[in-house]
């Protein structure tokens, strides 16, 4: 978009917007990453005999 219209770089809502996305996506990914690195030490501890 900033090939096209280069004066959007210095539109707030813009650059607001643009970030609040990239924030939500990192967030999102961070997450997933953190509930799969959970799910792998619980698979990968020894199973207590019951």
């Amino acid at each position: 978009m900033l090939a096209v219209h280069p004066q959007a770089r210095e539109a707030a809502p813009f650059v607001l917007g643009v970030s609040a996305a990239y924030g939500l996506f990192s967030g999102l990914f961070l997450g997933r990453a953190m509930a799969l690195w959970a799910v792998a030490r619980r698979a990968a501890r020894p199973a207590l005999a019951a």
